[in-house]
């Protein structure tokens, strides 16, 4: 009963900019940050197209989730009212977790590659009859 009263109450300790788990989440909405950035980067060298398909939406996924959890980091440490409830922080790494396991499982689902034909050179076929142009 008490984490559940921990989870909904708006205020449940004052935090500052410097304590360590605040600045623990700040390196991790800049790490992902940066993945969205190397994700856009990554995605522009693909050369397969089912794998460029397949990840068009990680790069701004990533961005949004650092964006929402930069809200949620500003407003625990200025006190916002609601805004700075832990079990917002809850929904937003139940979130995140469900993201990136769906899209592994569709990943590996959908994911395949083109393999190259190789032509079999025949000796018969410079024998065989053409087909007749019109």
């Amino acid at each position: 009963m008490d984490l559940l009263r921990y989870l909904v109450q708006p205020h449940p300790y004052p935090a500052t900019y410097t304590s360590p788990m605040v600045m623990a989440l700040g390196s991790v909405l800049l790490l992902l940050f940066l993945v969205s950035v190397a994700i856009r980067f990554w995605r522009a060298r693909l050369t397969n197209p089912v794998t460029r398909t397949l990840s068009r939406t990680w790069g701004s996924v990533c961005f949004w989730f650092a964006a929402a959890g930069l809200v949620l980091l500003v407003s625990r440490t200025e006190e916002v009212l609601f805004l700075s409830m832990p079990l917002l922080w809850v929904v937003w790494f139940g979130a995140l977790i469900a993201f990136v396991i769906l899209q592994i499982r569709f990943f590996l689902a959908r994911h395949y590659q083109v393999l190259p034909r190789q032509h079999i050179q025949d000796p018969r076929e410079k024998y065989l009859p053409k087909q007749k142009r019109r």
